[in-house]
């Protein structure tokens, strides 16, 4: 049975009891929810009578699927509508886990795929989570895979409806990743 998703319900149960929320493992802040609002209304009303659809693939633990939940929520009130089968997808979105084995060679290897259907249909692709930001998948993706269209990373998963309006106005890659977790220390006892 698919779950209904009410951005709107979402934001309340957010807003209500404080001007702040944590979205993505990030603290928002009411603005910038109103802000994303604003993209989702512009990209809803660019896809107006199009009949579009979606495609998600979640790799990894709980607060991806969590986070997917958000982002599908996001991605249905823009006028797509989801679908289980990736050739039909408008919108192909991969959120990665940088902790699960075989997640690296599961998101290069469905890219191969997508590029295919992206030569085809246009399709525009995005990919996020906590595998986007380490350094050397970021590098990989723009030397090996260069025709993604958006990357973000756990920090600004709220931002997708704006990253997504960019992406189709301009028709530019985006790249919206904020570092501010630090360095991982190795070695210590």
């Amino acid at each position: 049975m698919k779950k209904s998703f009410n951005l709107n319900s979402f934001l309340f149960y957010l807003f209500a009891p404080s001007p702040m929320a944590k979205f993505g493992g990030m603290i928002v802040k009411k603005e910038d929810v109103q802000k994303q609002m604003e993209f989702i209304t512009k990209v809803k009303k660019i896809n107006e009578g199009k009949n579009l659809n979606y495609y998600i693939l979640t790799m990894g633990c709980q607060l991806n699927e969590n986070d997917s939940e958000k982002i599908c929520g996001m991605i249905e009130n823009m006028g797509y509508s989801k679908t289980d089968d990736l050739n039909e997808a408008d919108l192909v979105l991969f959120n990665t886990c940088c902790v699960r084995e075989n997640a690296e060679d599961k998101l290069f290897g469905k890219l191969g795929e997508v590029k295919k259907i992206k030569e085809k249909r246009g399709t525009i692709i995005a990919i996020g989570g906590c595998m986007m930001q380490e350094k050397h998948i970021q590098e990989k993706l723009k030397k090996s895979y260069p025709f993604f269209d958006i990357i973000f990373g756990t920090h600004t998963i709220h931002k997708f409806p704006e990253d997504l309006y960019r992406v189709m106005q301009n028709e530019k890659q985006i790249q919206d990743i904020l570092d501010i977790d630090g360095e991982i220390i190795e070695g210590l006892p």
